[in-house]
């Protein structure tokens, strides 16, 4: 994860052109960046602060897709598709530049050119975000998580959401991997302890509520 950047000289895509195409704007917390289904126009790159890909369910719920970055692109996919796969809104105080997209396909060259034709290969594959919770109890999920990310500081209501389990699942699944000596928790950041021991509970799967809710000495 790329901390935020200060200044055009200090990012990838400033060095790489002298005018960057990318123009700045700026975003509060909880602003709508693009909207789920919204007409694909532009091409945004993560300068400052942290950017949640949200998508609805079936039922109008809203379920956290992704957790973005600076140094990362969202929307890509504007370059081979009309509309925008997920709603992109600033859980910080957050910079994004952005291009348009016609711009960007000037910007990256001809058609044939081999940038424009990685762009476009990467904008066609983009997979659906992985969800580290996506198998197993809430136990092995919340140490997935944070063997994978134990660098982000995130809300629990995201990674909650990320994983998807209720906040109070999560909660309970902290708390028992705290009993177990696996991690240090304070309510704003979750701390690794013991490397092995969190690592062998995330390939827990089978669901056991004395898993979840008790230490089982023969794991730990």
């Amino acid at each position: 994860m790329m901390p935020g950047i200060t200044a055009c000289e200090r990012c990838p895509l400033g060095r790489a052109s002298r005018p960057c195409p990318f123009l700045p704007r700026r975003f509060a917390a909880g602003d709508t960046i693009h909207g789920e289904d919204a007409t694909a126009e532009s091409v945004r790159f993560v300068k400052r602060g942290t950017v949640l890909l949200v998508r609805s369910t079936r039922s109008g719920n809203d379920v956290v897709r992704d957790v973005v970055h600076p140094g990362s692109l969202i929307g890509v996919e504007a370059l081979v598709r009309p509309r925008y796969a997920d709603a992109a809104r600033a859980m910080t105080a957050a910079t994004l530049c952005e291009v348009s997209t016609d711009r960007l396909r000037e910007w990256l060259g001809s058609e044939g050119s081999p940038a424009h034709v990685v762009m476009t290969m990467l904008a066609s594959s983009v997979p659906a975000p992985r969800s580290a919770g996506s198998d197993g109890n809430a136990v092995s999920r919340t140490a997935t998580w944070i063997l994978e990310h134990d660098s982000q500081e995130l809300p629990r209501r995201v990674i909650a959401a990320l994983l998807g389990i209720a906040p109070e699942t999560l909660s309970r699944a902290i708390a028992s991997l705290k009993l177990r000596g696996a991690i240090a928790a304070t309510r704003n950041r979750i701390a690794i302890l013991d490397r092995p021991l969190l690592e062998r509970l995330a390939t827990i799967t089978r669901r056991d509520p004395r898993q979840e809710q008790e230490p089982d000495e023969r794991i730990a």
